[in-house]
């Protein structure tokens, strides 16, 4: 799972989608190195950055 946007159209223009999905995901009962992966780390792997 990554954290990501592609065409965040909302009612501000992008920044509610993208602060609501933080929100979520903060929120959510995982470890913080899941949350961790979830914000970067999967994204980096995937594309094959240190």
């Amino acid at each position: 799972m990554l954290f990501a946007s592609d065409a965040p159209f909302d009612p501000e223009g992008g920044p509610m989608y993208i602060r609501e999905t933080i929100k979520v995901l903060d929120n959510m009962d995982i470890s913080d190195a899941t949350r961790q992966k979830i914000y970067e780390g999967n994204a980096k792997k995937l594309l094959g950055l240190k």
